[in-house]
Order: structure tokens, then sequence, then C-alpha cells
């Protein structure tokens, strides 16, 4: 893990656990911020991400115990093979997210989640064998970790994330993360 990124965590972290933790609001209505890391394919990617509650009250949901999260993300991947010619390239992209807590409203609440969305890669190469044929790319992304600091002020997530084209062009290469998330909310 680099220096950046250590000191960008422990900033999060810090902020994080210095907030209030009796502010009005729930959890499920605050903002929140995150870092993220994952690595796949020789690449290490380093992300920043914003997340929102969906502003509907849908029923079915609620009933479930299902809650709906939008999320903008802008990441940076880091190719790490050698004598490469795309080292890197940027990742703008905008998910939905469903999540599901055992436990809400509590101190330690286990949750997963899934999530959808749409990618724009600044390049359509990275490293010396991965093409994704084009700029516009789909994201799939299954994640399992907990929320801790009543009401669930901070989240730590591990997840698994697939990026590819869906076969709109060739080649489609893809590419797939494995990594951590950790989640802040803001008042």
């Amino acid at each position: 893990m680099s220096k950046r990124f250590a000191l960008l965590l422990a900033g999060i972290l810090a902020t994080g656990f210095s907030l209030d933790a009796a502010a009005e609001n729930s959890a499920s209505d605050r903002t929140m911020a995150s870092i993220y890391y994952g690595r796949g394919a020789d690449t290490n990617g380093y992300g920043l991400q914003g997340l929102w509650r969906w502003p509907c009250e849908c029923a079915w949901l609620t009933q479930h115990g299902l809650e709906p999260l939008i999320g903008v993300n802008v990441a940076y991947w880091d190719g790490q093979q050698p004598d490469n010619p795309y080292p890197h390239l940027w990742d703008f992209g905008a998910h939905g997210y469903l999540r599901y807590f055992w436990h809400p409203n509590t101190s330690f609440d286990p949750m997963v989640e899934v999530g959808l969305g749409i990618h724009a890669l600044t390049e359509q190469h990275l490293n010396t064998n991965r093409d994704f044929g084009t700029w516009f790319q789909f994201g799939s992304r299954i994640g399992a970790g907990f929320a801790f600091n009543t009401p669930r002020r901070v989240e730590v997530v591990a997840f698994i994330e697939h990026i590819s084209n869906a076969k709109l062009a060739q080649p489609n290469d893809g590419i797939t993360f494995r990594g951590i998330e950790i989640r802040v909310a803001f008042p």
C-alpha cells in the first residue's frame, strides 16, 4: 500500500470517528464517502466513491430489509506488467446498489450488497494484453462486510467487481478486481 493511500485512509477514518455519533439523522439518510483498493489482472485499482441513499420510499424494498444506494466513483488503474505500453488509465463510474443489513441500528451490523453500473475509461488498453474494446463499460459488484459505530457511521466492505463491455465490441477482455472499501457516513 502506498504512503499516499495510507494517509488518505487514515484521514477518512479519523474524520469518521470524530463525527458526533448522536446525530439526529439515521445512517441511511447520510452521504457516505469511501476509498477503496482492488487488485486484478496485474493491475492495482485505487478509487474514491460517494454514496447516497436512493430517494424513493419503496414499500417492497423496505418490507424485505433492502436499502438502495447510488454511488459515483473515480479510480486510477495502475498496470503492473514490465515493459508496459499502457501502464495506467482512469475510470469514472456510477452504480446502483442494493444492501441488506442483518441487525439494523446496532453498533455492529453484518451486511451484503450487489451493484450494477456503468463506467467510462480514459483508455481502451491496459498492460500489454488487456484490450477493453471500447471506452464504455458495464460493472457488476458483490460485496460483504459490516457497519459499526452506531448508527452505522463506518463500513468495511470486501468486494469482487467485474468490468467489461458486455460484448458491445471486440475484443472484450474485461477485468475483475478483488478489493476492500472503507466508507464513512457524514451527518
